[in-house]
C-alpha cells in the first residue's frame, strides 16, 4: 500500500540537525498492524519523537526527547488513532524498566472505544504473541507479555485521575473538549507523575479545533502557534483563509488523508450536506477545515450527527416498527417519532408529526398505530405521562421507559453518535436529517445521577420533543419488553 498524498501543515516544526527519531521504528509496528503510516503521520512521529541518547540517574541508557508536549490538531478523519496506537505500543517494547502507558479522550467511554480499537488491531496481527488484552470494565487495555509493568491502561478524564501513577507517556484525545479546569487538572497530574522519567517522559494531546468555549485547547494552540514553548511540539493541518471550505481544490490543500485513506467523494458528501445551512456549515468548517468555531459547546458532535442523515427506506413488510410520544413541558409541543430496522438490520428513525400543542397527538398515535401495526412507547416519567394514562384508561397499551431506562436510552444515542468515526465505514444509525431535530440536537443539556446522564427537559435552550422520542423510541426497539403479561403492542 503506496499513500503520496502530503498537503503543508499550518504549523509543523522541523526535524532538527544532531536528533534521532522513532518514525521508522514506530512505522513498522503500524504496518504489522495493517495500518501503514499515511505521510502525515510519519512526519509528525518523526518530528515529535526527536530524541538523543543519554543516561539516567542510574547510568542506564535512556532516549531523552526534545519534546515533553506534543499537540497534533488535523481535520475528522484525519487517522488520529491509527498514529498514536502504534506509539503506545512502541514506548512499552522499547524502555529498559517498567513503563506504564495511559490514555483518555473526551469521555471514559470514548476512551474505552478507542483502546478497544487497538486491543482489536492488535489480538488481528503477529503482535498478538506479544500482548496480551485487558477487558476489564474501566481499565481496558493490553499486557506485554513476559515483562511485569508493561501495559497501556485507558482511564477516565477526571479530576481525580492519575493521581499516584508514573507514566513515561500519557495521550490525551479530542482535547477540544475540555474545560480548562478538567484539562489542567489532568495535566497536572500526569506530568509530576512523570518526574521520574524525567527528558525520557511524554505527553500526546491530540483533537481536531473546537469552539470559542475550549479555553484549554485554545490556550494551547496559542502558544503553539506562538513558538513560545520550546517543550511544545506543536503539528496543525487546516483551511488556510480565504479558501471556499466546500470546494473540493480546497480540500486537497490542507485535509492530509484525502487521497490516502479517504476519497474527495466521501467529504464531498458532507460538504453537499453542509450548503444546507449556516448551521451545517459551521459544523463542517469545524470539523473537516479543522477552523475555530464561534459556537457555544454542544453536547453531541454534531459532525457525527450530520454523518448519519441519508435518504432513509420505509420500513420492511412485517418489521417492528415503535411509535413513540413525547409532549414538552408546559404542553407547548409534541412529537411522534417511529423507530425500525431496515432491510440491513441498521436502526432508522423519522419524526411523522411534530406541531405546537397537544390536541393533535393522542388521535394520531392511534390512527397511526391502528393503520400500521405500530406498537407505542413514552418516557413513563415525563410530561407526556399524562396522555399516557388516558391510552391505558381506553384500554390501549403503551411501553413507558422507567427512570433507569430513560437514562440508558440517552447513554445509547450519545454513545451511537460518537460513535459515528469513518466516513466509509457502516453507519450504527440512520436519521433523514430533519433541520428541526438537528436544531433540537444542538440544545440539548443532561443531569447526571448516579453518573448516567439525562436528557434534561427543563434545561435544554428551547423544547426538544423529537429528540426525547427518537430516544424512547429506538431503545424500545433495541430492548423489547418480554415480562410475562406485558404488552406495548395496541
Amino acid at each position: 500500500m503506496t499513500w503520496e498524498h502530503l498537503p503543508p501543515a499550518r504549523f509543523h516544526p522541523e526535524l532538527e540537525p544532531g536528533w534521532k527519531n522513532e518514525a521508522e521504528e514506530i512505522g513498522r509496528l503500524a504496518r504489522l498492524l495493517g495500518r501503514p503510516l499515511m505521510p502525515w503521520q510519519h512526519k509528525a512521529i518523526a518530528v515529535a519523537t526527536q530524541y538523543r541518547n543519554g543516561k539516567d540517574q542510574s547510568g542506564r541508557s535512556v532516549r531523552l526527547y526534545r519534546y515533553a508536549r506534543v499537540l497534533i490538531t488535523v481535520p475528522r478523519q484525519s487517522g488520529k488513532t491509527t498514529l498514536y496506537g502504534p506509539v503506545q505500543l512502541h514506548r512499552i517494547l522499547t524502555r529498559g524498566k517498567p513503563a506504564s502507558v495511559w490514555f483518555t479522550a473526551q469521555t471514559g467511554q470514548d476512551a474505552r472505544k478507542r483502546m478497544v480499537e487497538l486491543i482489536d488491531l492488535v489480538q488481528n496481527s503477529p503482535l498478538k504473541a506479544v500482548f496480551q488484552a485487558k477487558l476489564s470494565n474501566g481499565a481496558e487495555g493490553l499486557r506485554l507479555l513476559g515483562k511485569p509493568g508493561c501495559e497501556i491502561t485507558r482511564f477516565s478524564p477526571t479530576l481525580s485521575a492519575l493521581h499516584g501513577e508514573h507514566p513515561p507517556l500519557v495521550g490525551f484525545d479530542e482535547i477540544w473538549h475540555y474545560t480548562k479546569e478538567l484539562g489542567e487538572a489532568l495535566l497536572g497530574a500526569a506530568e509530576p507523575g512523570q518526574i521520574t522519567w524525567g527528558s525520557e517522559a511524554q505527553v500526546w494531546m491530540f483533537s481536531t479545533m473546537g469552539t470559542l468555549r475550549s479555553d484549554f485547547m485554545n490556550d494551547l494552540v496559542e502558544t503553539g502557534r506562538a513558538g513560545t514553548d520550546p517543550d511544545l511540539c506543536y503539528i496543525d493541518y487546516g483551511l488556510a483563509d480565504g479558501l471556499d471550505p466546500l470546494d473540493p481544490a480546497s480540500w486537497w490543500t490542507y485535509h492530509p488523508a484525502l487521497g490516502n485513506t479517504i476519497t474527495e467523494e466521501a467529504l464531498a458528501q458532507r460538504a453537499r450536506r453542509a450548503a444546507e445551512s449556516p448551521e451545517k456549515l459551521a459544523t463542517f468548517i469545524r470539523a473537516y477545515g479543522n477552523r475555530l468555531s464561534a459556537s457555544e459547546a454542544m453536547l453531541v458532535d454534531m459532525a457525527a450527527w450530520d454523518d448519519l442523515a441519508r435518504s432513509l427506506t420505509p420500513p420492511p413488510d412485517g418489521a417492528d416498527v415503535v411509535l413513540a410520544l413525547e409532549v414538552s413541558p408546559e404542553n407547548q409541543s409534541a412529537a411522534l417519532v417511529a423507530a425500525w430496522l431496515d432491510a440491513e438490520g441498521l436502526p432508522s428513525f423519522k419524526v411523522v408529526h411534530q406541531a405546537p400543542g397537544t390536541g393533535w397527538l393522542l388521535a394520531m398515535a392511534l390512527e397511526l398505530a391502528a393503520a400500521e401495526g405500530w406498537q407505542l412507547a413514552a418516557d413513563g416519567a415525563g410530561p407526556v405521562r399524562r396522555f399516557v394514562r388516558t391510552l391505558e384508561d381506553e384500554g390501549h397499551e403503551v411501553r413507558q421507559l422507567t427512570v433507569d431506562e430513560f437514562g440508558q436510552a440517552t447513554e445509547e444515542l450519545l454513545d451511537t453518535v460518537a460513535s459515528a468515526r469513518g466516513l466509509d465505514s457502516p453507519a450504527p444509525l440512520a436519521h433523514d436529517g430533519d433541520n428541526e431535530v438537528r436544531e433540537q440536537v444542538t440544545a440539548l443539556e443532561i443531569r447526571r445521577r448516579n453518573g448516567v446522564r439525562r436528557i434534561s427537559r427543563d434545561d435544554c435552550a428551547r423544547p426538544v420533543p423529537a429528540v426525547i422520542a427518537a430516544v424512547v423510541a429506538l431503545y424500545a426497539l433495541r430492548h423489547p419488553q418480554v415480562e410475562e403479561g406485558v404488552s406495548f403492542v395496541l
